[in-house]
């Protein structure tokens, strides 16, 4: 465009131009007129902007939310009909777009990031307007969605992700159900996060909000725990070590057990006595009870078929057994036939009856109270 040409827009995209010669477009060649009518139109648009505030000489801001028609698609970008001759531009890089998924007529929306007070031009983004509606839905307590996103790096306490371009941050505690071993497994991964309802939703420090991978995964448990067969060999790896035994994530990450030093075989307890049992550390294991889904029981030992069948006792039922141990309240007695059960014979019914650790008895069931058998020796 020449130094004689003259540019004059209003609210109703009417625009007029004076130039002795035609001049080129981001549409194509334009040919203005030169007829003296047109400099006097001119002139009256101009003397009508003149008296108007300049906010006002502009049908869309910073910040709205457009729905326009594509009409045209080139190499760097996308042009939208965003209202009657009035276009807004949205650059393929910097929105990250594949063309691929856009046509000619096809109808977008998108959110205005720079408007005709700030640049020649209005400058739209698509991807702003999905960043939103994410916000939006996230920010829902309500909502219960699940978001695949993108493990960025590792920054102070936790992580950066990706979900859609909207940049969110996960705390290195909660990108698992337990503890994580090695912080970096997760780096450059695709995972399933929730956001997190309760009022830490949002990190002032990071200016972000906050996502939760064991969210999701908490969801996943009694699906898995149903898949889970009793007697069945499974691995895992180390959670964490106690005095009374091991805490051992299964394979997937998403269920927890417990092997308990009575389940020990040889080879485990003497790494455990040894300290050799780490985090970390992968070690096999058979499945002996699903008690809940989040309290499974583990074994070092195989199980034997015959002690998956639970025996069901009645009250007054004699059964043999042998004395494992002698208190000042009474005598424990594990049943023969069931190794996993024991009652107690009260003290209160041991009158005149001596027995001694390790003897076989007969006993009579008296009472059964959740699962706890009350006992009597029969003589």
């Amino acid at each position: 465009m020449n130094s004689t040409t003259v540019v004059y827009g209003d609210p109703n995209n009417i625009s007029i131009f004076e130039s002795s010669e035609p001049y080129t477009t981001k549409n194509g060649t334009k040919i203005l007129s030169t007829e003296p009518y047109a400099r006097e139109l001119a002139t009256v648009y101009e003397d009508f902007f003149d008296g108007i505030d300049s906010t006002s000489k502009f049908s869309l801001s910073a910040g709205e939310t457009v729905v326009g028609k594509i009409y045209s698609i080139n190499a760097t970008e996308l042009t939208l009909d965003v209202s009657q001759r009035e276009f807004a531009y949205v650059s393929i890089d910097k929105d990250k777009l594949d063309v691929e998924n856009f046509s000619v007529g096809q109808e977008v929306e998108a959110v205005i990031v720079e408007d005709q007070e700030r640049s020649q031009w209005l400058k739209a983004s698509i991807t702003e307007r999905i960043k939103k509606d994410i916000y939006d839905e996230m920010i829902d307590m309500e909502s219960t969605k699940v978001y695949d996103a993108k493990v960025l790096c590792l920054s102070n306490n936790g992580y950066d992700l990706d979900i859609s371009g909207l940049k969110v941050f996960m705390p290195g505690s909660l990108g698992g159900i337990n503890k994580l071993v090695d912080f970096n497994s997760l780096v450059g991964k695709t995972i399933k996060v929730m956001t997190v309802k309760n009022n830490n939703s949002y990190s002032k420090y990071k200016n972000t909000l906050i996502v939760s991978h064991r969210e999701y995964l908490k969801t996943l448990i009694p699906i898995e725990a149903n898949k889970l067969e009793v007697g069945e060999r499974y691995s895992g790896y180390v959670t964490d070590t106690t005095k009374f035994g091991i805490f051992v994530e299964l394979e997937g990450g998403i269920l927890t057990g417990l092997i308990h030093k009575d389940e020990f075989d040889e080879q485990l307890k003497d790494l455990f006595d040894a300290n050799q049992v780490t985090a970390g550390v992968e070690i096999e294991f058979y499945l002996k009870e699903v008690v809940t889904p989040t309290r499974i029981i583990l074994s070092r030992n195989p199980i034997q078929k015959e002690d998956l069948i639970k025996i069901e006792y009645k009250k007054n039922q004699e059964i043999e057994g042998k004395v494992t141990k002698l208190t000042r309240y009474g005598a424990f007695v594990k049943f023969r036939n069931d190794k996993k059960v024991s009652g107690l014979v009260h003290i209160s019914k041991m009158k005149d009856i001596e027995v001694e650790r390790g003897e076989n008895v007969n006993c009579r069931i008296i009472n059964i109270n959740n699962g706890k058998y009350d006992l009597e020796f029969i003589k």
